[in-house]
């Protein structure tokens, strides 16, 4: 196979080289700039590797988006070799249409397994997979979102004081201000300084009613057990 290596790491570089030529595959490398890229591209290759914090493009995924536009290089399964861990970074990778996520630190030998299993599959069959992992990737991605969501909005309920527990309650009962303002016994200028307080406290958006945000973290007697 005929491997190009688009990265800045001169010991990533050599050690994809080594590995690579071990298992008798042609890998050369090119710097991430347009013309260099290009001039690498015009031989046949039968993937590229990339990694996404290249500089000299915008984006490390910006170059999948601008090898696409290379006539020798639109069909050709790309792999996206990065040292950011985050999910959103893998789901860019993706959206973008890498056939491949691996981050660093990388086993050679994994790499080059992960190389040879795109190289192997049709376009369609890559296509296919790429759909299927982005799924993946964004279910997982929603769910610790929404976990740390709910913790943030916990820990917050946690540091409310007893008034504005009862404040949060009577808010999610959908009280009037002045029936509030006599159960409580407070004045109405109180009733909304403790409102304001439980904003601050929960980092409420600004744009978002309190009484709706309450409501997504349970109901009036969940919010009394809290804290």
């Amino acid at each position: 196979m005929r491997i190009l290596l688009i990265d800045e790491d001169a010991s990533t570089i050599e050690l994809c080289r080594l590995a690579f030529e071990s298992e008798r595959h042609d890998l050369r490398a090119a710097p991430a700039d347009r013309d260099a890229i290009r001039a690498a591209v015009a031989p046949h290759v039968d993937a590229i590797i990339l990694d996404s914090a290249s500089t000299g493009i915008r984006d490390g995924e910006d170059l999948i988006e601008m090898l696409r536009s290379i006539e020798g290089a639109r069909a050709t399964p790309f792999v996206v070799l990065t040292a950011r861990a985050r999910l959103e970074d893998e789901i860019r990778a993706w959206e973008r249409g890498s056939d491949a996520f691996v981050r660093k630190p990388f086993s050679p030998v994994g790499l080059i397994d992960v190389v040879v299993a795109v190289a192997d599959m049709t376009p369609k069959e890559r296509c296919v997979r790429r759909n299927a992992m982005l799924r993946r990737v964004r279910a997982v991605h929603d769910r610790v979102a929404w976990a740390r969501e709910e913790r943030r909005m916990h820990a917050g309920l946690g540091s409310l004081t007893p008034v504005e527990r009862r404040v949060a309650n009577l808010v999610v009962e959908g009280v009037r201000l002045k029936p509030a303002c006599a159960r409580l016994g407070v004045a109405e200028g109180t009733y909304w300084a403790h409102k304001g307080a439980i904003r601050r406290k929960l980092s409420v958006p600004r744009n978002e009613p309190l009484e709706s945000f309450l409501r997504r973290l349970g109901s009036p007697s969940e919010c009394q057990r809290v804290g």
